[in-house]
């Protein structure tokens, strides 16, 4: 194992090594796209009992060698182990700390070559091994499948990266009589993206930046499958991880296991959250670190996570918690130039009114004072409870959204108008989202004709660049006042919408990666992220739509789609049987990892995914 602060990736690898953070920042590259048509030779299998049995005649190996007995042969060992021949690798680990590593090879079978693995380690620990270590040592397995030859090289690095599947393949390199590699787990427990991991082998070797005249002396890269599973303690399970992660069968989604995982969220959100309300960025288990303060943007949607929770589980701390971020933020406020009144229209004082509202909006200087940081605070406020607590707030951030609208409906995306426009896939949808709910919370007389107004804008919008990011937050806000138009038009639109982003859904008949199914895959590269559970939110009010308009076979269909992503949402949060590497259970526990192979918890995933497992129980529970 080796040690590796990773750097934030970038460029040709943004979206494999990013995963796909959330649909706006999804598109940056085209050239990642990772080759699931060539796929490599199938890793070893094994079944679970086969796993179990490699797995306690490691512990016996350990026991006996730390004893100063000499380690048997292997004995009673079942059909399957005794086949099947291939290099192991047993690595022994202490609250996450790597205390011994060992390969084993070249032996009858993969028993006796995880013998000789242990025996290896043991000869250079890294720390002195004793027997009271032993009963809390996490054992893990890695068995090595056949590396597949690349046909490409260091001379097109596009195209290099993307024979990888992130998480999934290995990465070796050979030149001449050397060679190296970096296995699955290591380039996970590392925080590597793909290019850092084929730059990691490569270093090892230390080959010259230029390419050898020499063809000997060239480089060849390899990739290659593993058979990963792990136990935390001698009497504890022993669990099988694809690409970090144990597989979520469909089962799972049942009301009992949404319960857990969204406890387990809030729990997470709560830790994350610092004294004076505001949130880490993000937490890094690989480093053990939290990363920085959270964008505005983030922290206000932390905040209206966690204001859901209180809502539907009563958990008043959760309620406490989001109301502390509430306030630091709403400190934050910038009045606007213009005034707005209840009632009038975008931003218009009415003669008369009684009641005149300075509109503010959410000060946000590292995204640029962008629309979608005041909507966000203006949905976390229309969470908390009681309703009344923050009306005043609610409508000072209505009437500063509703001044962004133009005489055309189109939103604009900055409030500071010299700044260079955020894209409008994103930021229109959201604040349209908190107009919906200033509608319903505060009946804000602006809110249904500032909708019927933008309608017609974005509806061509879509029609002309769909695209993945605008979906969410614009099938929310409509399918939300679907009632309230009576010609049908918006339920048309929102069932429009939700019908394009079902067929990006992935299932077994296109994708062959399990762990995926159900993902939401925005750039047709047959892999999903935590994207998923923000579109998943707007699925959820999609199916509420279809049940009061009576639409069954609708109504049918998007209840697949939601139960499907809803297994996905679930297989991103860490659960304990996957912490084979974190230091810090607490900290990780609970999180959401942006991709089954990226493992950075940010607060943003955790966000999103809270929203999505509420909804989601509720309207399945139906």
């Amino acid at each position: 194992m080796f040690r590796h602060k990773p750097a934030n990736a970038g460029g040709v690898a943004a979206v494999v090594a990013a995963g796909l953070l959330a649909p706006v920042d999804a598109a940056d590259t085209a050239d990642s796209r990772p080759d699931p048509a060539r796929r490599a030779a199938a890793p070893p299998q094994l079944s679970s009992a086969d796993q179990a049995y490699l797995i306690r005649w490691v512990r016996e190996t350990l026991a006996a060698a730390v004893a100063g007995r000499r380690p048997t042969e292997p004995r009673d060992v079942p059909p399957a182990v005794v086949k099947l021949k291939c290099p192991a690798i047993v690595t022994l680990r202490s609250g996450g700390r790597v205390l011994a590593l060992g390969r084993g090879e070249g032996q009858p079978n993969v028993a006796a070559s995880c013998r000789q693995a242990v025996l290896n380690a043991l000869d250079e620990p890294r720390t002195p091994l004793d027997r009271h270590i032993l009963k809390r040592l996490r054992v893990e397995v890695e068995l090595l499948g056949p590396a597949e030859q690349l046909p490409v090289g260091r001379s097109d690095p596009t195209e290099l990266i993307r024979r990888y599947q992130p998480g999934l393949h290995g990465v070796a390199v050979r030149a001449g009589d050397r060679n190296a590699l970096i296995r699955p787990s290591q380039i996970i427990a590392s925080g590597l993206s793909v290019d850092q991991a084929v730059a990691f082998v490569t270093d090892q070797l230390r080959l010259p930046q230029d390419q050898p005249r020499d063809p000997k002396g060239q480089p060849v890269y390899l990739r290659f499958r593993t058979l990963h599973f792990w136990q935390p303690r001698p009497d504890g399970p022993v669990t099988e991880l694809r690409r970090g992660c144990r597989l979520v069968a469909a089962d799972e989604v049942t009301a009992d296991g949404l319960d857990q995982a969204i406890r387990r969220i809030a729990r997470h959100l709560r830790d994350q959250q610092r004294a004076d309300g505001s949130f880490a960025k993000a937490y890094l288990p690989w480093a053990d670190r939290r990363e920085g303060s959270a964008p505005v943007i983030a922290q206000a949607g932390g905040a209206w996570a966690l204001a859901a929770y209180g809502n539907s589980a009563q958990d008043a701390a959760a309620t406490t918690a989001a109301r502390r971020t509430v306030d630091a933020l709403a400190k934050q406020l910038v009045p606007l130039d213009r005034r707005a009144s209840q009632p009038g229209t975008r931003g218009a004082i009415t003669p008369g009114n009684a009641l005149e509202i300075t509109a503010a909006y959410l000060k946000s200087p590292r995204q640029a004072d962008r629309l979608g940081a005041t909507a966000i605070l203006l949905l976390a406020a229309a969470e908390i409870r009681p309703v009344a607590t923050y009306r005043g707030l609610r409508q000072r951030l209505a009437a500063a959204v509703l001044a962004r609208q133009l005489p055309t409906g189109m939103m604009q995306t900055n409030f500071v108008t010299t700044r260079s426009a955020a894209p409008q896939d994103t930021d229109p949808g959201q604040a349209l989202l908190a107009v919906a709910r200033s509608h319903a919370l505060d009946r804000n007389p602006t809110a249904l004709p500032a909708l019927a107004n933008a309608f017609g804008h974005y509806r061509k919008q879509f029609a002309v660049q769909p695209t993945v990011a605008m979906v969410p937050w614009l099938a929310r806000a409509y399918a939300q006042v679907g009632s309230a138009d009576l010609e049908g038009r918006y339920a048309k639109f929102v069932f429009r919408m939700i019908d394009w982003l079902a067929e990006r859904q992935l299932t077994p008949a296109d994708c062959p990666w399990p762990l995926m199914h159900g993902g939401i895959d925005p750039l047709g590269y047959r892999l999903a992220g935590v994207s998923t559970a923000l579109h998943m939110t707007a699925v959820a009010d999609a199916l509420a739509l279809a049940r009061r308009v009576g639409d069954r076979d609708r109504a049918a269909r998007y209840q697949g789609v939601l139960r499907s992503g809803t297994r996905f949402v679930l297989q991103l949060q860490f659960r304990p049987e996957e912490c084979y590497y974190p230091r810090s259970r607490l900290d990780t526990i609970g999180g959401v990892r942006t991709t089954p192979w990226n493992h950075a918890l940010t607060i943003e995933n955790a966000q999103h995914a809270l929203i999505a497992l509420i909804q989601a129980r509720q309207v399945l529970s139906h």
